[in-house]
């Protein structure tokens, strides 16, 4: 709504209630202060949360609340601190780990989300947040993913997607070999 820059931010285990904090920054010639706009976002307690992901354009915020399902919520602290949705648990194994927002012109794009015990990537619409498909990859026990949707050079002809496993390795992929399989 404005030019806040935020930051939200999560701990592994917490309260089922406010779960997340969200800090707004804001400057001066001292320097850089952050400032507690908001509490949100429940957390089941089962696991833990460890992947928080904002899509700037459509005013989104995804967390992954590992056993239960990938929330969301609206990203301004404004439009209020109620749940949109909790949705695709059905479409993984046992933990919902890292998640990439690929955005595309006119709010198309995907969500994209480890599947860390399965070694796969559940990919959801951007829109609608429904199950498109999921991709299977080199990449074994997932924990964090991040995605480009600009061409880079001959090898990331379609963008580039990475995911970081528990070994703390790091695999590149073309953002083709995801969205095309």
């Amino acid at each position: 709504i404005d030019s806040s820059v935020y930051a939200i931010v999560s701990r592994k285990t917490g309260p089922t209630e406010n779960y997340l904090y969200q800090y707004r920054f804001t400057a001066d010639s001292v320097g850089v202060k952050s400032d507690l706009a908001r509490k949100f976002g429940k957390y089941s307690d089962q696991k833990e949360i460890e992947a928080i992901a904002v899509d700037d354009e459509s005013g989104f915020v995804y967390y992954a609340d590992e056993g239960v399902c990938i929330r969301k919520y609206y990203a301004e602290p404004s439009k209020g601190n109620e749940e949109i949705s909790c949705f695709g648990a059905e479409h993984f194994l046992e933990d919902i780990e890292g998640i990439a927002i690929a955005t595309y012109p006119n709010g198309e794009g995907y969500l994209i989300v480890s599947n860390q015990q399965q070694g796969e990537f559940n990919i959801f619409s951007r829109k609608e947040n429904e199950f498109v498909k999921a991709v299977n990859l080199s990449t074994l026990e997932t924990d964090g993913c991040d995605v480009v949707t600009v061409p880079l050079n001959d090898t990331f002809k379609n963008g580039l997607f990475v995911a970081m496993n528990n070994a703390r390795d790091f695999y590149f992929y073309d953002l083709g070999k995801l969205l095309e399989e």
